[in-house]
């Protein structure tokens, strides 16, 4: 992988997880006022991001995690699903974070194989 893509990828960890950080706090919210169109679109808003950048960057997994969970909070957004704690969104969130997942400094050949 070109020294420009390692920059790129790089980037894109430190941005998903400053975006995942946001997402945590959204959740709390969310759980507290379930019926709030404002945390719904600002977290679906996360995981559009996420998954779009991961299908240009051919991350294909992880584009498949954040666009099951991206269905979910369309779903909870159109009233089709009700939110309950603590909801499946955490999953989601939970996911990208898992030990899969590669931090900043981690090689990033590693994330095609996870």
């Amino acid at each position: 992988m070109s020294s420009d893509m390692d920059e790129i990828v790089q980037e894109f960890l430190v941005e998903s997880y400053e975006a995942l950080d946001r997402l945590d706090g959204d959740l709390l919210t969310l759980e507290r006022d379930p019926n709030s169109p404002d945390v719904l679109a600002s977290i679906f808003r996360v995981m559009h991001t996420i998954k779009g950048t991961c299908g240009f960057l051919g991350f294909q997994k992880l584009e498949r995690v954040a666009h099951a969970a991206e269905s979910l909070l369309g779903a909870l957004r159109d009233g089709t699903l009700a939110v309950t704690p603590p909801g499946y969104c955490t999953h989601a969130s939970s996911a990208l974070r898992s030990s899969s997942w590669p931090g900043p400094g981690t090689v990033v050949s590693s994330i095609t194989c996870w």
